[in-house]
C-alpha cells in the first residue's frame, strides 16, 4: 500500500511540474516585452535530479535499518535525507520557475521579493547594490520595489544582456559605481584618476608613486599615491569606462561618511583636511583639476 500511494504521488507531481516546466521554458516573450531572462533546461534538470533521490529514498525507508536496535534511528537518518534532497529540487523547479524579468526599451517587468507583479522604469534606477545574498544582485527604483537579479550562470538566458542595458544606464546616471582602487594594473587600463582625500582629478600618467599592498599570501600589488595631496588608499581609477569629476568623488565620501559612527567620520574628515592644506600650498600642472 505504501509504494502504491507513493508512486502514484510521485507521478502526478513529476507530470505536473514537467508539464509547468515545459510550458515555461517554451513560452515566448509578449509583443510588449520583446526580451526576457528565464532559466534553461538545465536548472530544471538539476531540479529534478534532486529531487528523484528525495523520492528514491522514500522508497527504501520502509526497509531502512540492518536490525530491529538500530532500525528507528536509521528511517530517522534517511526520512532527514530524502526531506532535504527533495525540498532542494523544489526549492530550484520553483525558483526557476518564478524567476522571469521582462524588458523593453524603457519599462522592467518583474516580480518582487515577496511574488508581486511590478512594472518600473529604465529612468527611475536610482542605484545597483552587488552586495546582496545567495549571488544576487539588487537594482533600486524610485518608485518600486527593488529587483533582485541573478547574475550570469546556471543556464540563465539573456542575463548578460540586460546586465549591459543597466551599466549602460548607471553609467550615464551613477558613473561613480564604476570606480575601482588606483592598482597599477587598473591604471594602466585608465585615462584618468581621482583623489577622495583631496578631490583632485588627474591623468593616469601622473601617477609615479605607489605604495605595496599584500592582497594575500601569493599576491602583492601596487596601490597609487596621489600626487597632488600624497595620501595612501584614497586614489580611484576610471578604468576607461566613465569619466571622474570632483562631484563624483563628493557623493563617494558622503555615502561612505553615512556609514561611519561620530568618531570615524571625524577622523576621516581631519584626514580630508590635511590633504587639502597639502594641496593648498602646491602649484599643480595645469591638466590636474579640483
Amino acid at each position: 500500500m505504501y509504494y502504491t500511494i507513493l508512486t502514484v504521488l510521485t507521478i502526478c507531481l513529476m507530470a505536473a511540474l514537467s508539464f509547468v516546466v515545459i510550458a515555461k521554458v517554451r513560452q515566448k516573450p509578449t509583443a510588449d516585452f520583446p526580451y526576457c531572462i528565464k532559466y534553461g533546461w538545465s536548472a530544471y534538470a538539476t531540479g529534478f535530479f534532486f529531487l528523484a533521490i528525495g523520492i528514491a529514498l522514500l522508497y527504501i525507508l520502509p526497509t531502512a535499518g540492518v536490525n530491529e536496535c538500530r532500525q528507528d534511528d536509521e528511517r530517522w537518518i534517511v526520512a532527514l535525507m530524502s526531506g532535504f534532497m527533495g525540498a532542494s529540487g523544489l526549492i530550484v523547479i520553483l525558483s526557476a520557475l518564478s524567476y522571469r524579468i521582462q524588458w523593453n526599451d524603457a519599462t522592467i517587468s518583474y516580480r518582487s521579493f515577496w511574488g508581486r507583479k511590478c512594472t518600473a522604469h529604465f529612468e527611475d534606477i536610482t542605484g545597483f547594490d552587488l552586495n546582496t545574498w545567495f549571488g544576487f544582485s539588487c537594482i533600486l527604483f524610485e518608485n518600486a520595489p527593488k529587483l533582485y537579479v541573478m547574475e550570469q550562470g546556471g543556464d540563465l538566458r539573456n542575463a548578460e544582456a540586460f546586465n549591459n542595458k543597466i551599466s549602460e544606464i548607471l553609467k550615464a546616471k551613477k558613473p561613480h559605481y564604476f570606480y575601482e582602487p588606483a592598482f597599477r594594473e587598473d591604471v594602466e587600463q585608465s585615462s584618468e584618476c581621482g583623489c577622495l582625500a583631496c578631490l583632485s582629478v588627474f591623468p593616469a600618467n601622473a601617477i609615479s608613486n605607489w605604495r605595496l599592498i599584500s592582497q594575500n599570501e601569493e599576491n602583492d600589488e601596487d596601490l597609487a599615491i596621489c600626487p597632488a595631496c600624497g595620501h595612501e588608499e584614497t586614489v580611484l581609477c576610471d578604468m576607461g569606462e566613465v569619466s571622474i569629476t570632483g562631484a563624483e568623488l563628493r557623493i563617494i565620501n558622503r555615502d561612505i561618511d553615512n556609514k561611519l559612527n561620530e568618531k570615524e567620520r571625524r577622523a576621516r574628515q581631519i584626514e580630508h583636511e590635511t590633504a587639502q592644506n597639502k594641496l593648498n600650498t602646491k602649484t599643480l600642472p595645469p591638466e590636474f583639476s579640483v
